[in-house]
């Protein structure tokens, strides 16, 4: 009797139903419907809405492991996964930069990751300064005694070469330019001002023409190569940029790869070098033999640091 009424209420609401479709399941539907508890006219039809876009109620879907099925109060189903319970990233034991949280392993943290700011994209105080620490003298290149010293002093580092050729052969009245090192807009290295020494002895019976040979903007004087018999027949300067990189452990200060500029001189001589600074230091003195002609050059080194306020 139950059934029957089942039936007859499901044609009442839908005409295209047909009680075939229900099988050998009509006995649990009718128990269903029997205690379920009864609903308003607006509610039934939301669910019969719902139920006609369903899958057969005789081939239930399971789970799939590791995720959750909630059923709607209309009929329909959502599944929600167990990665759900991760999503906050900001709750791993390094803790998340950018999180307004100064976790284990930052140094500062404003909210974002914008650079430029005062704190880091990786959560570190930026540096607002470049020192120069320790020292070292790289071989000396030319067999003449060192009678003249170019000095950078003590916050500037040799940036260019120069000097002139006697019978476009032979090298005479060598000089430096010098310059300081600064921060720049993304943390890049500029050289600021310049001041030259120089130029050293009082050769050149017969100039013919002059050369010089700076490093590019950013870059230092690192070392030098030639070609040299009693007197320096060809000279080529060494240098290399000055780069800052950020990783998980802060800042660092480092030379990059070495560029050499054109040469200047003849093909006279045996070569030499190249003679160059140990890695991460730059040439800040130049001590020279210049008499009639330029004979010997040894490059004096110093090691970058950062500085913060």
């Amino acid at each position: 009797m139950t059934a029957l009424l089942t039936s007859a209420a499901c044609v009442l609401l839908n005409p295209d139903y047909d009680d075939a479709e229900v099988g050998t399941t009509s006995t649990a539907t009718a128990t269903a419907t029997a205690n379920a508890p009864t609903s308003s006219t607006s509610s039934t039809s939301s669910t019969s809405s719902t139920s006609s876009t369903s899958t057969d109620p005789t081939s239930p879907t399971e789970p799939t492991s590791g995720s959750e099925t909630n059923t709607s109060s209309s009929g329909g189903t959502s599944t929600s996964t167990g990665a759900e319970s991760d999503s906050d990233s900001s709750t791993t034991a390094e803790g998340v930069c950018g999180d307004s949280s100064v976790d284990p392993g930052e140094e500062c943290d404003d909210g974002n990751v914008d650079g430029g700011d005062g704190c880091s994209p990786l959560c570190h105080i930026p540096p607002t300064g470049i020192d120069l620490v320790g020292g070292s003298t790289i071989d000396k290149a030319g067999i003449g005694d060192l009678t003249y010293e170019a000095n950078c002093g003590s916050s500037m580092v040799l940036v260019e070469m120069a000097g002139r050729l006697d019978k476009d052969t032979l090298h005479c009245r060598p000089s430096f330019v010098c310059s300081a090192l600064k921060l720049g807009p993304g943390l890049s290295v500029t050289t600021l001002g310049s001041s030259t020494i120089g130029p050293f002895g009082q050769g050149c019976f017969q100039p013919s023409s002059g050369w010089e040979r700076p490093c590019a903007p950013g870059h230092a004087l690192v070392g030098i190569s030639g070609r040299a018999g009693t007197l320096f027949d060809k000279l080529r300067p060494r240098c290399a940029p000055i780069e800052i990189h950020e990783d998980a452990d802060g800042f660092t200060i480092i030379t990059g790869t070495t560029v050499e500029l054109a040469p200047a001189g003849s093909e006279g001589g045996d070569p030499f070098g190249p003679f160059d600074c140990p890695p991460n230091e730059v040439a800040v003195k130049a001590n020279l033999g210049a008499g009639s002609w330029f004979d010997a050059l040894q490059l004096s080194c110093r090691a970058l640091e950062l500085t913060y306020d």
